[in-house]
């Protein structure tokens, strides 16, 4: 792994990547963030609200994605604080603070709104009125959403564990353990549960397809072996969550490669070489992924050729990118949304949030997006 590349990291793992720290001595970032240039394209939105949900996640770099359903978002932050909005207006529907630190959420399924906290507790709460229903041990501390679907939540944990828990409960089904490098990035990809299975990325560059009822391996393949001489040339994490079109399978390691797999064989239909860990999203055409410096890069998504960089907004920590009508949309640390070209990645629009930073990319229904600050800001935006 190249210093520099660590380096970058650095922003926004200060207080969450501690053995990443360690191995650079809290060096600063020697990569400053890109300037914003003027542009002269407004963004293209046709309404909009705002409101404070009071979901903060402060100085620690937890992503605590958004979750859409139905009409309703669910948003939740660091302090505890867990709330419904309403997606067209922004008006609060329910809050309650669970009391617990949260490090992984909003996960939605089976009547619950599941969140995760870093002692390794999974809390379930009623989607009703957010009333709590159960709390459930799992091996380590939850770093994304439980997932439920198909009568099972599934959790993934820092320990590289994915465990089943009944939704009724939180009784443990099963457990599905792995070895975890001795040093990897802090964070993991969310489940992706589809077809009665659980898709999960690792911290070893593999994917690994389980039964949701019995947590039965169906495949595992490697999509980036970790070569080099040191661990932190050898990490490979997949921490960006796989996505999924039809029956091929996106997904991007770090420091490795993006490729398009058989969902259902595990087949590597195609592979080439990239770096990412905030997030991809997939289209009919093209794999955009933000990578790990930052550029936003498009893909041909059945032959893996690139089709355009956009690098004008190198360093600023962007999340993920999400594709919504004409537009590949991303934030970034000071709070702005971006808004390019689907077509080139040349930059349509701009417009800030807030002025603390988004970490999770932003979620979108197809006609709004809707997007978080670190600060417990939340907003809604329709998109022409």
């Amino acid at each position: 792994m190249k210093p520099r590349l660590l380096l970058m990291l650095l922003p926004f793992c200060l207080t969450g990547c501690g053995m990443i720290n360690s191995f650079t001595g809290g060096e600063p970032n020697l990569d400053p963030p890109m300037e914003l240039e003027p542009i002269e394209a407004r963004a293209p939105v046709q309404g909009s609200w705002e409101t404070n949900a009071g979901t903060d996640s402060g100085d620690q770099f937890v992503r605590m994605t958004p979750v859409l359903d139905g009409e309703t978002l669910y948003v939740a932050g660091f302090d505890g604080k867990v709330s419904a909005l309403d997606t067209k207006t922004g008006r609060i529907r329910w809050g309650v603070d669970v009391g617990e630190v949260l490090t992984g959420g909003v996960g939605v399924g089976e009547g619950r709104v599941l969140v995760g906290a870093s002692r390794g507790e999974v809390i379930a709460l009623d989607i009703r009125n957010g009333a709590e229903l159960w709390r459930s041990m799992v091996p380590s501390e939850v770093l994304s959403a439980p997932e439920a679907a198909y009568g099972v939540v599934v959790v993934r944990t820092g320990d590289g564990s994915l465990t089943g828990l009944d939704p009724l409960d939180g009784a443990e089904l099963w457990t599905y353990s792995r070895v975890t490098p001795a040093l990897t990035l802090r964070g993991v990809s969310r489940p992706l549960l589809v077809q009665g299975a659980a898709i999960a990325g690792t911290d070893d560059g593999k994917v690994v397809v389980v039964d949701i009822g019995s947590g039965r391996v169906f495949w595992e393949r490697t999509i980036a072996p970790a070569q080099g001489r040191s661990e932190l040339d050898r990490m490979v994490d997949i921490d960006a969550t796989p996505k999924l079109l039809g029956r091929i399978l996106y997904v991007v390691t770090f420091q490795g490669r993006l490729a398009a797999v058989d969902a259902e064989t595990g087949e590597v239909i195609w592979g080439r070489e990239a770096s990412a860990y905030a997030g991809l999203d997939v289209d009919n055409d093209a794999v955009y992924v933000t990578d790990s410096d930052s550029a936003v890069r498009a893909y041909d998504r059945r032959t893996g050729a690139g089709l355009w960089g956009q690098e004008s907004l190198l360093h600023r920590s962007l999340t993920g990118p999400v594709v919504v009508g004409d537009y590949v949309v991303v934030g970034d640390y000071e709070g702005y949304l971006h808004f390019l070209s689907r077509e080139d990645g040349s930059q349509q629009g701009r417009m800030r949030l807030h002025d603390e930073r988004i970490i999770s990319a932003p979620i979108t229904d197809g006609n709004w997006i809707y997007a978080a600050s670190s600060g417990g800001r939340v907003a809604g935006y329709g998109v022409r």
